[in-house]
């Protein structure tokens, strides 16, 4: 099973050693896609996988029966042999957008921004949350 991290805007996480400077964690942050960006990245190159399956077609928990991620050059390849299943990683109710981002990738398929994940009917919402409203996966009280 592949665990799958993912951020909303301006929010990815950073990790750095020891004495590391701010300004080379930064760097790294900015120059290396996280697995959620690279996903976003393989449905902008309208990517083939396995089984020509196109990763614009595939949501993101589906990724990694078609693709593999390679940790050392932060980017999905596609999978020549096997199977796996992926997991969007949980979070709690309170972390209201990403709560709602996580609802919403496993409806949205192949986006290629973040954009393209708060877009419904040719609109785009302010927020994840608004944009479960429009979709009708939330009901207000």
């Amino acid at each position: 099973m592949q665990q799958l991290s993912f951020h909303v805007e301006e929010k990815q996480s950073a990790y750095f050693k020891g004495k590391e400077s701010i300004k080379v964690v930064l760097e790294r942050i900015a120059y290396q896609d996280s697995q959620f960006m690279a996903w976003l990245t393989l449905n902008r190159n309208d990517v083939v996988g396995k089984n020509g399956k196109r990763g614009r077609d595939i949501l993101y928990a589906d990724i990694p029966a078609y693709f593999t991620w390679d940790g050392t050059n932060k980017m999905w390849n596609k999978r020549s042999r096997g199977f796996s299943l992926g997991r969007i990683n949980y979070v709690p109710r309170k972390l209201e957008d990403e709560y709602f981002l996580r609802v919403l990738l496993n409806i949205v398929r192949g986006p290629t921004c973040f954009a393209d994940i708060k877009t419904y009917n040719g609109v785009v919402y302010p927020s994840y949350k608004t944009t479960c409203f429009a979709r009708a996966i939330l009901d207000d009280d």
